[in-house]
């Protein structure tokens, strides 16, 4: 156990200035010197004593050295000055110390002083128990060990101070948050030394919160086979598991991400997802996304009426025939009225579109000639 010197302010007592400084401080282990303020005699003194306490004596010298137990083989006595050293020192060795010399054809001189030994600090050590710590659900205690009994602990978060709740050596903290994370360090020290510990986190888990679900592409209807993409994400520690509804039925798909490849009609609602955390115990379910898919698209076809400005629309009938879903127009026995122009629109509830107008090029016969000649002729659009 080691020591340092830490002189203080002036002697004591009758003889004053005989000890050098009143108060001394030392590490155990290590020496320290009772340095007096006197010039080496010429003449050896009568008698030198330093006792301890009062009553312990440390060593008395008169013609021979009365060395005290306990004190073999740890002092060096100046019987020139009346300075002592001692050596490995111990917590046992704080007291008063008293120095009497009677010199030669002189009054007898005195002084005390006192010696505090304390022990070096070792490098503390951190422990607590941070295992399933959940936010605002969980307490901690951090505690701060080390070698010496009078030690001053300080507590350090994020390189801060930190108010101590349940005395010096145990930091709690109550009903943790996910800012509590650290890194703690404990700070030890005394007069005559310090020591810091490693740093440590705690783990804290919490959520899952702001669960967040968007759409890709986002647009108000989807046409049947088109493909599209939601995505999930949260807050959470540890990450948190997602999960997929449907109407509020449970999907197969798990995951950040669930993808609708062709898209169909049955496949039209409301779709969620839920974020769980399997620390916390704890879920949170995002806003539910309405998709709907629409159909196949719808054809119809119109022609242009001869001296009116509007667009008449075609239906089956005896010569006009619409096959192959509408997309197909076959008219049968053409007249002159028939020429167009004919338009093909397309359309579903999201989009629509018309064609560019085609014109049919009818030959008619003389008036003459065209009962006994009959046209049957068909064309396709």
């Amino acid at each position: 156990m080691p020591a340092n010197n830490v002189p203080g302010s002036a002697a004591l007592c009758h003889g004053a200035g005989v000890i050098a400084a009143d108060f001394l401080r030392g590490a155990a282990g290590e020496s320290v010197t009772f340095t007096t303020s006197l010039k080496p005699a010429t003449k050896p003194f009568l008698a030198l004593t330093w006792s301890f306490n009062g009553t312990i004596n440390v060593i008395t010298s008169v013609t021979a050295d009365i060395v005290g137990q306990g004190y073999e083989n740890r002092i060096t006595l100046d019987k020139s000055t009346g300075s002592l050293v001692l050596r490995n020192l111990t917590e046992e060795d704080s007291g008063e110390y008293e120095l009497i010399i009677i010199p030669q054809g002189a009054e007898q001189i005195q002084g005390t002083a006192k010696l505090e030994v304390q022990t070096k600090v070792s490098r503390p050590t951190l422990s607590c128990h941070t295992e399933n710590l959940i936010e605002d659900n969980s307490s901690v205690k951090l505690t701060c060990d080390d070698d010496s009994s009078t030690s001053t602990r300080v507590w350090m978060k994020d390189g801060q101070p930190v108010q101590l709740t349940d005395g010096g050596s145990t930091l709690t903290i109550s009903s943790v948050s996910r800012y509590d994370q650290g890194p703690f360090r404990c700070n030890v020290f005394n007069p005559i030394s310090n020591g810091t510990s490693d740093s440590q986190n705690l783990s804290i888990n919490y959520g899952p919160e702001n669960v967040n679900l968007t759409l890709s592409p986002l647009q108000e209807n989807y046409v049947q086979g088109s493909n599209i993409s939601l995505t999930c994400s949260a807050v959470s520690r540890p990450a948190a598991s997602l999960y997929w509804f449907l109407n509020g039925d449970l999907l197969s798909d798990t995951g950040p991400e669930l993808r609708l490849v062709n898209l169909q009609m049955s496949q039209s609602g409301n779709y969620s997802c839920q974020a769980f955390n399997n620390k916390t115990l704890r879920s949170r379910t995002a806003q539910l996304s309405a998709i709907t898919v629409l159909g196949n698209v719808a054809y119809y076809w119109c022609f242009h009426v001869p001296f009116l400005t509007a667009l008449q629309t075609l239906r089956s009938g005896d010569r006009v025939q619409l096959s192959d879903g509408n997309t197909t127009l076959t008219i049968v026995n053409v007249t002159r009225y028939d020429r167009g122009p004919f338009r093909c629109h397309v359309l579903n509830p999201v989009s629509g579109g018309t064609s560019e107008p085609v014109n049919i090029f009818v030959i008619c016969e003389s008036q003459t000639t065209r009962s006994s000649y009959s046209f049957t002729r068909q064309f396709q659009i």
